[in-house]
This record gives C-alpha cells, sequence and structure tokens, in this order.
C-alpha cells in the first residue's frame, strides 16, 4: 500500500480503518485548539476595551479554523492538497512582502544596516503613491514572512519534482522571492534568527530519517535536540534572573526612552502573577501594563516582545499551557511526518522548519499574534498534522490519542483541585478577578489628559472599585500573604491618602515578592514620604526609572495639596544612584 494519502487499491475494510486511525490526531488536535480557543475567549471577557478584544479575538479564531482545515488535507487529499495549500502559501508571501515594501517608512526607521536602510530609502523614495489602510512593522511582516516562505517551499519543491504546472511554479517562485526580498529589508535580526533555526530543523529532521534504523545515532541526535531546547529556556530564564546577561538582550523604545527586552519580560512575567487564570485581556496589554507594571499615566509598550509571555499576560497560564501543547503536538507529528514510513517528507520539513523559525522569533519578539497576521501563526500547526497523515501505520496515531486525553484530563483535575481546595488557589483566584475587576473600573472610564493620572480615579466617586476591593479582602482571607491582594490595595490606599494600610499592605507584598518593580517603587515612595529617605533610596536603586515616575509621583502630591510629600520623593530620588 502506498504511503502519499489513502491507496486506491485498498479494500473498503482497510480504507475504513486507515481513515479512522488518520482522524485521531486530527480529533487529539481539535481537543487542544478549543482549549486555546477558550483562554480567548475568556481574553475578551477580561478586557477592558471589549471591542479592542473582539478585534484580536477574530484573526487567532481564523487561525486556528485554518489550521484544522490544513490539518484535514493531508489525510483526505494527499501530497497533492498539501501542495496546493502551501503554494497558497508562496502567493501570501509574496502578497505580504509587496505589502510590506510599498508601505514601510525606511526614513522613520532605525538604520541597523546602512546598505539595507539605503535600499529601503531609494524604494521609499522611488515607489508609487498607493492607498493602504495602514503601514506595517517590520517585525509583524518578518513573523508572517517566516512562516510563509518556508511552507511555500514546499509545494514549490513537490510541483518542480512532479512535472506539474511549471507555470505556476515559476509564478509562485517569482512571489517567494519577493517575499524573501521583504525578509531581508525588514532588518528583522530575531526573524532571520528564526529562519536560521528553520534550516537546522531542516538539516536536524534529514539526519533523524536517514538515521530513523541506526537507533543509537537517531536517540543521540534526540537527545542534542532536546538539550538545546532546554538551553533556549535556561538561557531565557538566567536573563530574566541574572541583571548582567540582560544587556545581551537589546531595548526597544518607549517613548522618549528605552526598556531593555528583559526588564520587559520580568514585568510581564508579574502581570501574569496578577492574571494567572484570565489573563489581562486581549488587546489590554499597552494601559494595563503602564497603569499597573511602569506606573505611568499614559501607555508606550503594545506587547512584551516574547510570545511566550505575551500569550500569559493577555490569555492567562491556562492559554499559554495550551499554546505549548499546541507546539508539542505539532512537533510530534513532524517527526512522523518525516520518517520513513512518511514517502513524502518534503512537506514535514517545512511545516518543521516554520515551527522552529516562529519559536525562535517568538523568543525575542510577539509579532503575528498582536496583529491581523495572527491569521498565519498556526499555520505550521495545521501543515505538521497533515503531513503526518501522509504517514502510514496507526501506532503513531493511536498512542497520542491515548496519551493525550488522560495527561489533558489529570492536568484540568489537578487545576480544578488547586483552585477549589486550596486556600492558596482560592485566594490567588479572588486577587484575579480582582486585578479585572479594577482594570475595568479605572481603564475603562480613563482617558488622558481628562484625568491627568490614575491615582485622580481611585479618588473619584464615579470609579467604582467596591467589587474590586472585596476580591482583594476574600484572597487575603484565604491567604494573608497574597502578593496580587496586598499589592494591590496598598496601591489603592496610596492614592487615597491612606498611608498606614498602604505601608501594611506594601510591606507585606514586599516579603512574599521582594523583586517586583512595582512593590519596590510604592513602598519606597511610602518610605520617602515617612522621611526615610535611605531606605526610599535603597528600594528604587535596581529599578528603571528613566520614564519619570518619580517626578510624576513627587507632581502627584503637589497636585493634591501636599508638597511636603513631593519635595520628600525628590529628595530620595536625588539619593537614589
Amino acid at each position: 500500500m502506498t504511503t502519499t494519502g489513502l491507496s486506491e487499491r485498498a479494500s473498503g475494510g482497510e480504507l475504513d480503518q486507515k481513515t479512522e486511525i488518520r482522524a485521531r490526531p486530527t480529533g487529539v488536535l481539535i481537543v487542544v485548539v478549543l482549549a486555546f480557543l477558550l483562554t480567548t475567549l475568556l481574553g475578551v471577557w477580561a478586557a477592558y476595551d471589549r471591542a479592542a478584544a473582539w478585534d484580536r479575538f477574530w484573526p487567532l479564531a481564523a487561525g486556528l479554523v485554518l489550521a484544522l482545515v490544513v490539518a484535514w488535507m493531508g489525510p483526505v487529499g494527499g501530497a497533492r492538497g498539501l501542495a496546493s495549500a502551501s503554494v497558497i502559501c508562496a502567493l501570501l508571501a509574496g502578497a505580504l512582502g509587496a505589502y510590506f515594501l510599498l508601505t514601510y517608512q525606511w526614513t522613520a526607521g532605525p538604520g541597523k544596516f546602512a546598505p539595507l536602510l539605503a535600499t529601503g530609502q531609494w524604494i521609499q523614495a522611488n515607489r508609487p503613491a498607493l492607498p493602504v489602510p495602514e503601514d506595517i512593522n517590520a517585525n509583524v511582516a518578518a513573523s508572517g514572512l517566516i512562516i510563509l516562505l518556508w511552507l511555500g517551499t514546499a509545494g514549490l519543491g513537490w510541483l518542480w519534482r512532479c512535472g506539474r504546472r511549471r507555470w505556476l511554479v515559476v509564478l509562485a517562485g517569482l512571489a517567494w522571492l519577493l517575499g524573501a526580498v521583504a525578509l531581508a529589508m525588514s532588518v528583522s535580526r530575531g526573524a532571520w534568527l528564526g529562519m536560521g533555526a528553520g534550516v537546522l530543523a531542516v538539516v536536524y529532521l534529514g539526519l533523524r530519517r536517514r538515521w530513523y534504523r541506526e537507533p543509537a545515532r537517531r536517540i543521540l541526535l534526540d537527545v542534542l535536540a532536546v538539550l538545546a531546547l532546554v538551553a533556549l529556556v535556561a538561557a531565557f530564564w538566567a536573563v530574566v534572573r541574572v541583571p548582567g546577561l540582560a544587556d545581551a538582550m537589546g531595548s526597544v523604545s518607549a517613548g522618549q526612552g528605552a526598556i531593555g527586552r528583559a526588564t520587559l519580560w520580568r514585568d510581564g512575567l508579574d502581570l501574569v502573577s496578577d492574571y494567572p487564570f484570565t489573563g489581562s485581556g486581549l488587546g489590554s496589554t499597552m494601559m494595563v501594563y503602564s497603569t499597573y507594571g511602569r506606573l505611568l499615566h499614559v501607555g508606550f509598550i503594545t506587547h512584551m516582545h516574547n510570545l511566550f509571555v505575551q500569550v500569559a499576560v493577555e490569555q492567562g497560564v491556562f492559554g499559554l499551557v495550551a499554546f505549548l501543547c499546541l507546539l508539542v503536538l505539532a512537533a510530534w507529528s513532524v517527526l512522523r511526518a518525516t520518517s520513513p514510513a512518511c514517502a513524502t517528507p518534503v512537506f514535514g520539513y517545512a511545516a518543521g522548519a516554520a515551527l522552529a523559525a516562529e519559536v525562535v522569533h517568538g523568543l525575542s519578539d510577539v509579532g503575528a499574534y498582536s496583529s491581523m497576521l495572527a491569521v498565519v501563526m498556526f499555520l505550521p500547526i495545521g501543515f505538521a498534522a497533515g503531513a503526518a497523515g501522509l504517514a502510514g501505520g496507526g501506532s503513531f496515531a493511536a498512542s497520542a490519542g491515548r496519551l493525550w486525553v488522560p495527561v489533558a484530563l489529570a492536568i484540568a483535575l489537578v487545576l480544578v483541585l488547586v483552585v477549589l481546595v486550596l486556600p492558596g488557589g482560592q485566594a490567588a483566584l479572588q486577587a484575579n478577578l480582582g486585578a479585572v475587576a479594577q482594570t475595568r473600573a479605572e481603564l475603562g472610564v480613563y482617558e488622558w489628559p481628562k484625568w491627568p493620572i490614575q491615582d485622580e480615579l481611585r479618588r473619584s466617586p464615579r470609579v467604582d472599585l467596591g467589587p474590586a476591593l472585596a476580591h482583594y479582602q476574600a484572597a487575603l482571607a484565604r491567604d494573608p500573604a497574597n502578593t496580587t491582594a496586598n499589592r494591590r490595595v496598598g496601591q489603592i490606599e496610596l492614592s487615597r491618602g491612606d498611608y498606614e494600610g498602604a505601608r501594611r499592605h506594601l510591606e507585606a507584598a514586599y516579603e512574599t515578592a521582594p523583586g517586583q518593580r512595582v512593590t519596590r517603587q510604592l513602598l519606597g515612595e511610602i518610605y520617602a514620604i515617612a522621611g526615610d529617605t535611605g531606605r526610599a533610596a535603597e528600594l528604587w536603586q535596581p529599578l528603571e526609572l528613566s520614564e519619570g515616575q518619580l517626578e510624576i509621583r513627587a507632581w502627584w502630591y503637589e497636585h493634591i495639596g501636599e508638597p511636603g510629600h513631593a519635595a520628600d520623593v525628590r529628595r530620595a530620588a536625588g539619593d537614589a544612584p
């Protein structure tokens, strides 16, 4: 029986069995896709701006559906179906590349590489003036291109090898080339690294297929691949935890200054601890981060420059777990699609390369996830599942079904027990609900310069923080040491002038999480206005305060008629290195 699709010579019983076996991995994929989709709906529910959240939801939902459609093309349409989808990806790469080249403003962008910058400026000066809805960020365009380019190579190669429709190969090849030129012109170093990771993935998969019947070599290769993944995770954790390594990751612009990527990641993890179950909401990152992470009254950063941190920030820990499950399932499918059981491994190679490129680029940027290009974000997952459908045999499919269902149920059961039984889990849920209620109450009405600073909201009778405070008090009743509830209550009390209450709650938050920058800044402010400028300066010393956070706080005390406290803050700020 041929391994490229269902054999036309198979008997009816064999055909039904083959179809059933191949449907199982897609069935597992549907379960995980639905789990991720549920977390996006939670993100819509949690968002303070529902309209913006729905705008973010639909591209994500469309991308998930598109991935499922492509996943079915392997078992149903065979190699020809996947080749058609792949050629469409090459054409889309050309369309995206053309759109980027016709809209990007090189005169306003940073000059990372002088020759490419000069070329871009020449293109900008000589391109036709076309009406377009909006231009596109270089990193966003690059995040879509690395996916479409890798996936597009498979169909071009398959059609050319089979001698089919050479005119289509030439047309799609020209589109692919235009997309590649646009990727180079984007000067996205993270995307370039992603393309390099795709090359390494193809080499790994090719060697693994070649050595499949040599267990010693194959196992060694798999061990090296796992160690590489562990090294990436360890490097991320080290950059977040070790300040000396942070400079290597560079910085991103924020208003008139810059914020290091490592700082963004640390602050993002702190936000996740405030909204672990629901996320802060789709499309809410900029103002949520500014208000509760940077303590600023206006926003500058739209995302956390890390795909995995961003998913956790907007969709919570459940969203991140579901996303990681999608990636693991896709990687598993890629291994099957490039094994000797599959006579057409080219689609598995392309899916593996696109997957590796997306993950590596996602370590330093968010890209497609926070844009309309989220439609193509899940394509590598769909191609991986579809390519696995070209492989004969049922052991992979059956084992996948037997493994994933009980594991998913066990994880869900453990999480439910944590929330419903353990006081710490109940407290975390109440604190999460309080953070969502506070965010909606405050940011749902906040508008600058109508409201000069968010502290003004907390003193206004127009803003009802009663539900949020009720959730925080419920959290503290179950766990008096809950960091989120203590910090958030302390922040509200500080805004309202209850300095003694703020001190108690902020000191409790600092005791459980001394590294959180918001707690250090607010507690330092309490010490400063109490006259203890030395302790205030000590708490502020390791923080990035280049965006004028302390001067804003001094202005606030002048605004509410407490100039002495304003002088205290400025005095302590002068003592801080």
